[in-house]
């Protein structure tokens, strides 16, 4: 009788979580996050990019036009999401407090739709949380006092969209993400190549009606700086801050000059700006004006392999985890090649990590689980003791580095169909209006 009520209890909880086993992983991870968030902010004051959002806002709030009256080197979206914050408070550390839980309660979003899109991939849900949580929890000391996590969030939302074949919302999601922080705009792009190469319905439909939510979230975006007396010229300024910047210390670039300085083959000193360094040195002056033209070649390289294995693979190259996929190695590419590198870059990947090394059923795979793992602890602990130029640093940067050009190598080669990697892996997807189920 006891073996009868132990197997009869086992199979109503094996019953209730699978009714209700998001609600379960949202609620538990909801806990992890506030007690971690609860941790950081009485810990640590408020710092670095924090105290800039908090300053710009309150510029904002006294009448002052961002790229008019004072530099603003963000897309206009991200106004938004530093006056919100301020609606409720002028003091700094309260700002940071309000700041911290409105990046936390977007943290939970973008797992509540990393969950949805796992249950259409069909991956367990629960290892897919324990990998998002794991990496938000390494970099979760520098994660409340940046803002990464709303386009993290975005992106997410929009791939999740795509899926389910509403082209207004996924395209609109992307480009308020690409007003927010530039680098979803080439997820737009991978949008754009699957709608072009699906032939299942009107392509013109599908491409029009994400162009046009495109167009409107941009015009809604920069409508009210007009108003205020800014130019377009004005509002574009937060491109040229970023084309004509140097290397950043943690970038591929600087950290490679750096590792070249310190073995003797050239000078480098270090230079402040804007809150962090630049890499000074006659090997950054060499390739300085030729590096953008170069990050675009190997951007167009990588969404021409991208536009091929969509094409091969027909109506299943928009499956859910071909467009992770996509995703994830067009925003490796941005990263590595990126005149700057900040660590909350890392927050683009985390949802996408989790969804590329989960598989379905109990048997996962631990090592890609640990190399993505060792990948953001090198991040973490590099920031410990963030001192640029050293041996130390130099050498922890160069082995992350490594690594994530070692996963987005593979990725490449899954795409271009010169390996196997992940696919053995996955049930093979059935293929849904939309998208795969």
């Amino acid at each position: 009788m006891e073996k009868i009520m132990r197997w009869v209890t086992y199979e109503a909880a094996k019953a209730f979580y699978r009714r209700h086993g998001s609600a379960i992983l949202l609620i538990l991870s909801a806990v992890v996050f506030f007690v971690a968030l609860y941790y950081v902010l009485d810990t640590y004051p408020p710092k670095d990019d924090v105290i800039n959002f908090h300053n710009q806002a309150e510029m904002i709030k006294s009448g002052m036009v961002p790229y008019k009256d004072f530099v603003f080197e963000f897309p206009p979206f991200a106004l938004l999401f530093f006056l919100i914050p301020s609606m409720f408070t002028s003091e700094l550390d309260t700002y940071a407090q309000i700041f911290g839980i409105m990046v936390t309660l977007i943290s939970i979003i973008c797992l509540y739709y990393v969950l949805k899109i796992s249950e259409r991939m069909g991956v367990n849900k629960a290892v897919v949380t324990f990998i998002f949580v794991a990496l938000m929890l390494l970099y979760y000391k520098e994660l409340v006092v940046k803002f990464d996590t709303i386009p993290m969030a975005l992106t997410i939302m929009s791939i999740y969209y795509f899926q389910r074949g509403n082209r207004h919302i996924a395209y609109g999601l992307a480009m308020v993400g690409a007003l927010v922080k530039i680098y979803p705009i080439f997820l737009i792009v991978v949008f754009l190549i699957l709608d072009l190469v699906d032939r299942r319905d009107s392509r013109r439909v599908r491409v029009l009606r994400g162009l046009f939510s495109c167009m409107l979230v941009g015009l809604i975006s920069i409508a009210p700086l007009l108003v205020a007396g800014a130019s377009f010229g004005d509002i574009m300024s937060f491109l040229t801050f970023h084309t004509e910047r140097g290397f950043q210390v943690e970038s591929v670039a600087g950290v490679v000059i750096q590792a070249l300085g310190l073995l003797g083959l050239t000078t480098f000193s270090l230079e402040n700006i804007y809150g962090t360094y630049d890499v000074i040195s006659p090997v950054s002056d060499a390739i300085l004006p030729y590096w953008n033209v170069l990050v675009a070649i190997i951007i167009l390289l990588v969404l021409f392999v991208i536009a091929r294995h969509a094409i091969r693979e027909g109506s299943a190259g928009s499956s859910d985890r071909n467009v992770v996929i996509y995703a994830a190695v067009v925003f490796l590419a941005f990263i590595l090649t990126n005149k700057v590198f900040s660590t909350q870059y890392m927050l683009w990947l985390f949802p996408l990590f989790a969804l590329i090394a989960s598989v379905p059923g109990r048997r996962q795979n631990w090592l890609m689980i640990a190399y993505l793992l060792i990948i953001e602890l090198l991040a973490a602990i590099m920031m410990m003791d963030y001192l640029p130029g050293t041996d130390l640093f130099v050498e922890e940067n160069l082995i992350r580095d490594a690594m994530m050009i070692a996963l987005m190598v593979s990725l490449l080669l899954y795409i271009a169909g010169k390996g196997r990697i992940f696919a053995h892996h996955y049930r093979k997807d059935k293929v849904v209006k939309g998208g795969c189920a």
